[in-house]
């Protein structure tokens, strides 16, 4: 009874919560709609389903980025092997081996700082010990280094590492002038290395050597001036004590390469300073040194003394002179060159007037069981010409 005079149950409004009769589609009290709207339901199902894609987009990037990453953990791993594979080849002289490997690391990563950096070290170590036999050139293997110095020298911010790369590829220039190519920059280049470092030692040891060379055509100076230019750059690449025995090496070479007479008066000043100074022979120079002697043997002029003899003694007191091939005799002790040069320091002791010096080297040459025919024959003259009964 009660429920009928009641009348119909009613339900709250969806907004204000006061008691509204069933199935009003709008709210007497505050005005809003009763009805579900359907476009609500179906934006809130959307939002759910973007979130949902978004959350699966997201981690499917991550697992891209960790793909990436480990990719590029991969590349970096490989690339450290090959430039560490290929220092250890160039270490072994193996430059052309190393090459290949340092191209192997460029095409993983054209822009790798550790494979450019090490691609420079070996374009400049290999110029620098650089060697051709039969039919190749230096241009051969020159042309292939170039561009890999000339990055060097636009991308350093070192500029003592620029001006390494500018002296470089000067010398390149240098050697490729040997293979007949004419015009190339070769002073201007170690110009340019020594405005960027004016103590670069490959620049100034490598202009020395230039100066020097057969080569220039543009050598125009006497023979004692030509030396005295290619001595200061000599002075000054062993001033910054970096790459001694280049500089060493380099200026050896240059001296008993060149065509002037000149060059046998420095050759045995620097080797007298090299003597006072107590610096050690390397292999490499007394190779260079005994290819000289070999060339310019005076023993092989008969009995007119020669020139060359006067030429070195005017490079020092004679003492100096006669100690600086003893010295050099020494060095080669064991090798078939010692006694070459035991022979020299006998003329020159002999020419100097040091007569007991002159006979004791005289005397060990001829008495030398590996002399060679010729220098044991020679020595042997000359004992005769101080001890001629002794002779007989």
């Amino acid at each position: 009874m009660a429920d009928a005079i009641d009348g119909p149950a009613q339900k709250e409004c969806s907004s204000c919560c006061e008691p509204i009769r069933p199935g009003a589609s709008v709210c007497p009290h505050c005005g809003s709609s009763q009805v579900r709207n359907r476009w609500k339901l179906v934006g809130t199902a959307l939002k759910w389903i973007g979130g949902t894609t978004a959350l699966i987009s997201f981690i499917f990037t991550l697992k891209q980025l960790d793909g990436l990453y480990s990719d590029w953990r991969d590349r970096a791993a490989a690339i450290d092997e090959l430039v560490r594979a290929s220092e250890l080849q160039r270490s072994t002289g193996d430059y052309a081996g190393a090459w290949q490997l340092l191209g192997d690391a460029l095409t993983l990563n054209p822009g790798s700082p550790q494979a450019r950096d090490e691609q420079i070290a070996l374009a400049m170590q290999w110029l620098r010990d650089i060697r051709v036999g039969g039919e190749d050139r230096f241009s051969d293997i020159v042309e292939r280094l170039l561009p890999a110095l000339a990055r060097g020298v636009v991308n350093a911010q070192d500029p003592r590492r620029a001006a390494d790369a500018l002296a470089h590829m000067g010398w390149a220039n240098y050697l490729r002038q040997r293979d007949g190519r004419a015009g190339l920059e070769v002073d201007a280049l170690f110009a340019r290395a020594l405005e960027k470092d004016p103590g670069n030692p490959y620049a100034h040891a490598m202009w020395g050597f230039w100066i020097l060379s057969r080569f220039n055509p543009e050598a125009g100076e006497g023979d004692d001036e030509r030396q005295a230019h290619a001595r200061a750059h000599f002075d000054a690449a062993r001033r910054e004590g970096r790459e001694d025995a280049f500089v060493a090496t380099l200026q050896l070479a240059a001296l008993t390469d060149s065509t002037d007479n000149a060059a046998d008066r420095e050759l045995v000043r620097a080797l007298n300073e090299m003597r006072v100074e107590k610096r050690d022979l390397t292999v490499g120079q007394q190779a260079i040194l005994s290819r000289y002697f070999e060339h310019n043997a005076p023993w092989r002029r008969g009995s007119e003394r020669s020139p060359l003899v006067a030429r070195w003694l005017s490079a020092a007191p004679a003492a100096d002179v006669v100690a600086t091939f003893m010295w050099l005799s020494d060095a080669e002790a064991g090798q078939p060159a010692s006694l070459a040069t035991r022979f020299i320091v006998a003329m020159l002791a002999e020419d100097a007037g040091m007569t007991q010096d002159a006979l004791a080297a005289y005397q060990a040459v001829a008495q030398a069981p590996t002399a060679a025919p010729a220098l044991r024959g020679a020595a042997q003259d000359a004992l005769a010409r101080f001890m001629p009964a002794a002779a007989r």
